[in-house]
């Protein structure tokens, strides 16, 4: 329990005085001219503070941080992410997170089977599909077991996130070894330490102000656009494309995409490259649903260094380095450019 308490402290004052605002007056501060997409203001956004005599209830965002102190203390990091609850003479209580690994490590090589049950695959396609009238069939969904609430920076970076320190951090966060979640963040973190592939700049960050810096140095300019998918249910539906806008070309400053990952709170993957470029794309559905999405699209030009066996050749029939391979961004994915 003394293993948590330091955690449960910094939770409760982070929560008590508005978690978000120091995320939010720093993207202000660096940011003036660039709208927070919703995605992160979502993870941001508190829905309640309630404070009662004898007892104190604190929530922060949808199924985000919770903390609840009186008789015991409560505190739950994320929609499906931690669940601890402390009596004075009980024991954690823990919410499992689905395993499921990212698509979006072009390193891996993919298993057969995700050809046919990895939603992640009708995600790919080819560049010359974003034209006018073609149709393509696909879910924008969001990352299953994504917790729903970013930590406060400075409570973020003092729980160690690294494969030595995973232990103590499943300490801290009261993730019992063996679990499913326990499973969950391994592999995230395994996945974060993995190399960048050839050209690229990698780092999972662990709050929006790391997300920050990571993209505005990446780029090299604070001049910049944050872009998220719009709309969408996660349904598999036909789309036909209604218009596409390149934002970003290859070279230049680059693009950084910063994916989201299954982790005890909300945690992305940003890696940097100049060899991308990230276009919008109007979609409407052609079922008759009326939906629309307007769709964050990027296209990587220079793959000759990605694994052969990576989900994306075995989508689209290529190989490493002969065609431009592009993917649209589940809706809780962001990517960022310099600002034309």
């Amino acid at each position: 329990m003394d293993s948590l308490l330091p955690l449960f402290l910094s939770l409760f004052l982070c929560a008590a005085v508005g978690a978000d605002l120091p995320a939010k007056a720093y993207w202000r501060t660096i940011l003036p001219h660039t709208p927070m997409p919703s995605v992160i203001e979502q993870l941001l956004q508190p829905e309640s503070y309630v404070e009662e005599k004898g007892a104190t209830d604190v929530n922060v965002g949808k199924g985000g941080v919770n903390v609840n102190t009186g008789k015991g203390t409560s505190v739950n990091v994320g929609h499906g992410g931690v669940g601890v609850n402390v009596k004075p003479k009980g024991k954690p209580v823990i919410v499992n997170v689905k395993p499921k690994g990212s698509p979006f490590s072009y390193l891996y090589a993919a298993a057969d089977t995700q050809l046919l049950d990895d939603p992640s695959a009708a995600l790919f396609f080819l560049r010359e599909d974003l034209r006018p009238g073609k149709e393509m069939t696909v879910g924008f969904t969001t990352t299953p077991g994504l917790a729903a609430s970013f930590l406060p920076r400075s409570t973020a970076d003092a729980i160690p996130f690294s494969s030595h320190g995973l232990p103590l951090a499943r300490t801290r966060l009261g993730v019992a070894p063996g679990t499913e979640k326990a499973e969950a963040m391994q592999r995230t973190v395994e996945e974060c330490e993995e190399p960048a592939a050839e050209g690229e700049k990698k780092l999972c960050v662990t709050s929006v102000e790391g997300m920050v810096d990571f993209a505005t140095g990446s780029l090299g300019t604070r001049k910049v656009v944050a872009m998220a998918t719009e709309g969408g249910d996660g349904v598999l539906r036909t789309y036909s494309v209604l218009a596409a806008r390149k934002v970003a070309s290859a070279g230049g400053k680059g693009v950084v995409s910063c994916h989201a990952e299954e982790y005890a709170y909300a945690v992305f993957l940003c890696h940097g490259t100049r060899t991308a470029e990230v276009y919008e794309v109007e979609m409407a559905a052609v079922d008759g649903s009326a939906k629309k999405v307007n769709a964050v699209a990027v296209c990587h030009v220079n793959t000759g260094a990605w694994n052969p066996k990576y989900l994306a050749f075995k989508v689209l029939g290529v190989k490493p380095g002969t065609v431009p391979v592009c993917h649209f961004l589940p809706r809780d994915h962001v990517v960022w450019a310099a600002r034309g």
